[in-house]
């Protein structure tokens, strides 16, 4: 019986031996773990996606003037600043009576201007007159020469020269304004 007992005994342990080996088969593979040390900190999380939103404030943007739409030098969505140009727009053809007015004002402006300059260089001359004359008569009456009515006419008229010539230079800044407001025109309708 020994033998038998042996014999049931060996095959119960290999028995044991091969669920043993099957379950350690079949079981699945353990998890592999990445390990860190902890810390605090703060967690930030970016989300890029596409959506849409809705303007607070909608703003139409005009043109002063008619024309095509050469380009815009702006994109859909881009920031834009006060005062960047947004387009470039070309003027329509005009026809040949509207640039011969253009140019006609143009030429009247600089007519003008040339006109306003020599003005200026008039009254820069009488200024310089008017003063050398007062300086005269207030040496002369320093002296006891002149009266005192003779000695404030000049220097009065060395006053009036000195207005006319301010108002000479704001008729040469007005004269240039005239001469690139009028070419500016020019170049707006001779863009054929």
């Amino acid at each position: 019986m020994n033998k038998r007992l042996r014999k049931w005994l060996i095959s119960a342990l290999v028995v044991i031996a091969v669920l043993a080996l099957g379950v350690a088969w079949l079981r699945p593979a353990p998890v592999s773990v990445e390990t860190a040390v902890l810390s605090r900190g703060s967690l930030s999380i970016a989300v890029e996606e596409r959506g849409r939103t809705r303007a607070s404030q909608r703003y139409s943007v005009a043109a002063p003037v008619s024309g095509q739409l050469l380009r815009t030098d702006v994109h859909v969505g881009q920031r834009v600043e006060q005062g960047e140009t947004l387009a470039r727009i070309a003027p329509p053809p005009e026809d040949q009576r509207t640039v011969a007015t253009a140019r006609a004002e143009l030429a009247a402006a600089q007519a003008r201007q040339r006109e306003t300059e020599a003005l200026l260089q008039e009254a820069r001359s009488t200024l310089a007159r008017a003063r050398s004359e007062a300086t005269r008569r207030t040496e002369l009456y320093d002296k006891g020469l002149i009266s005192i009515e003779t000695r404030d006419q000049y220097a009065q008229n060395a006053d009036a020269a000195r207005a006319r010539l301010a108002s000479a230079e704001a008729s040469v800044a007005a004269a240039t304004a005239q001469v690139q407001s009028a070419r500016s025109r020019l170049l707006g309708v001779d863009s054929e």
